[in-house]
């Protein structure tokens, strides 16, 4: 499967000004990727022996039985050589923990099937492939390390209002507390995964498909889509087993955990072509535009404008009110920039900002729907 054409990677790969060869090279040196992320790939990489046989050699192999590990020496060199020269492209994310098994399911995809030829792939490729998977399809805080997984929890937060307004059935019956519990749980396990190891093996190659080849107004949105989805196909069941369980405690207790292991259940056993079908029709009708606008209010919250400052200030000289006057600076930027009139207004926004009191700067810090700092501008602009 030619995803590193039809995903645009070789693209991303012929812009980068460092080749994947010299950052392995760079990798490989003492001190050049952060220890915290070296340690965790060290332990990682010897527990994908299941991923890489099932993924790279098509063997289909037992979790519990002790595994032949030499054939697979080879294939832990070189995704810890991938994993490695990412986190060092990439220091914002770095490595992201659970990930040997992401990038081990690309480098089974990418491989020939051919019986003389299987289990050979080209490690550049899939870490292109997966560059672009960390870098346009996923917001570039989504697996940040500071403020740690930011993006993420914004996308937990849009999942829970998706919910509501998309699979009313099973929001009109479940707490709201037990609604927010969900849409984490089953986040922090299709989300974080990219669904590698969550459903069947057709149904996991249908679904990146769609995300790295399909529309671009979608491919971004299409970890809502397929969760939306494979949450209403268990719908029935959750709604069922609520029903039980009010029965027997009657009260509201426990509804989040069941419907979690429903929801896990069913998509353990979904098919391809049910998932084919349902992002292609896309009945949701979400699209990139709608789901930014989502995001921006989420990130309007003081809870995540607290955790942006916070973050900054371990790693600025600016004080906490400094910081704060710098998020409002910046958000302000952010709307003005997309205002008909930005090229005039962009030039007072630092004026207009600073003649503002401190009132009028926390108003406007709650009107405007920020995108969040950009923490890579921020830096070159603090350094001057």
């Amino acid at each position: 499967m030619d995803w590193y054409e039809s995903s645009g990677a070789h693209v991303l790969a012929a812009r980068s000004t460092v080749t994947y060869h010299e950052l392995c090279t760079r990798a490989a040196s003492p001190g050049a990727v952060l220890e915290a992320d070296s340690r965790q790939i060290d332990l990682d990489v010897p527990r994908t022996g299941v991923s890489l046989y099932r993924f790279v050699l098509h063997e289909d192999v037992n979790e519990d039985v002790d595994l032949d590990l030499c054939p697979l020496a080879p294939h832990f060199d070189a995704l810890k050589r991938i994993l490695l020269a990412y986190s060092l492209r990439n220091m914002r994310v770095g490595y992201v923990q659970g990930h040997a098994d992401v990038v081990s399911f690309l480098m089974g995809l990418t491989s020939s099937t051919a019986d003389d030829k299987a289990g050979q792939y080209d490690d550049e490729q899939v870490f292109w492939i997966y560059a672009v998977l960390m870098e346009r399809i996923f917001p570039s805080d989504f697996f940040a390390r500071m403020p740690k997984l930011q993006g993420f929890h914004v996308d937990m937060d849009v999942f829970a209002r998706l919910i509501q307004s998309k699979v009313p059935a099973l929001a009109s019956v479940l707490a709201p507390d037990d609604l927010h519990v969900l849409s984490s749980l089953l986040a922090s396990k299709w989300f974080m995964t990219v669904w590698v190891g969550e459903i069947p093996l057709p149904a996991l190659t249908a679904y990146w498909h769609y995300m790295l080849v399909g529309n671009v107004e979608t491919s971004s949105v299409a970890h809502f889509i397929m969760a939306l989805s494979l949450l209403e196909l268990a719908t029935d069941a959750i709604l069922a087993s609520v029903v039980r369980i009010l029965s027997v405690h009657r009260e509201n207790d426990g509804d989040a955990s069941f419907g979690y292991k429903v929801a896990l259940e069913h998509a353990a056993h979904v098919d391809a072509n049910t998932i084919s079908s349902l992002l292609r029709f896309n009945k949701y009708m979400l699209t990139d535009a709608v789901v930014e606008s989502m995001r921006a209010d989420v990130r309007s919250n003081p809870h995540f404008i607290e955790q942006e400052v916070c973050a900054l200030h371990g790693i600025t000289h600016f004080d906490r009110s400094q910081l704060e006057h710098l998020q409002v600076e910046f958000q302000f930027l952010v709307a003005t920039s997309h205002h008909p009139s930005s090229s005039s207004l962009s030039t007072t926004a630092t004026t207009t900002t600073l003649a503002m009191g401190p009132t009028s700067v926390a108003r406007r810090s709650q009107t405007i729907a920020a995108d969040g700092i950009n923490k890579d501008v921020l830096r070159q602009i603090l350094v001057r």
